[in-house]
């Protein structure tokens, strides 16, 4: 995808603005229950009046596991599920839901558009 950008709902800062990319990493808030981005792709040459925006959440509970001594903990994601506002360029994403999110080196979700 090309003139892509990633927003924290609630922010003013983007993760990434007008890249190009087959994959992303996003980070999730582990002080709360539910993350929330705005997604953004440009159609036209750079006119921001042609930016498509769609909000994209996920919702999960937390779990702390200890690591070691040295590492201290790690945050275990659970629960989660993953949605999209309606009427967005999003047109699905595979899986909705997941039972255990606590492998940071491996894709969880699918975007399609």
């Amino acid at each position: 995808m090309q003139g892509f950008s990633v927003i924290a709902e609630g922010k003013t800062d983007s993760l990434f603005t007008n890249q190009s990319f087959n994959s992303i990493s996003i980070p999730l808030n582990s002080l709360t229950t539910e993350t929330s981005y705005i997604f953004k792709k440009n159609t036209t040459g750079g006119a921001t009046a042609n930016n498509n925006m769609a909000t994209f959440s996920i919702v999960y509970d937390t779990e702390e596991a200890f690591v070691s001594r040295s590492c201290g903990y790690k945050i275990i994601f659970k629960n989660v599920a993953f949605s999209t506002d309606t009427n967005s360029w999003i047109t699905a994403f595979t899986p909705s839901t997941i039972i255990n999110l606590d492998d940071q080196s491996a894709a969880h979700v699918q975007i399609f558009h």
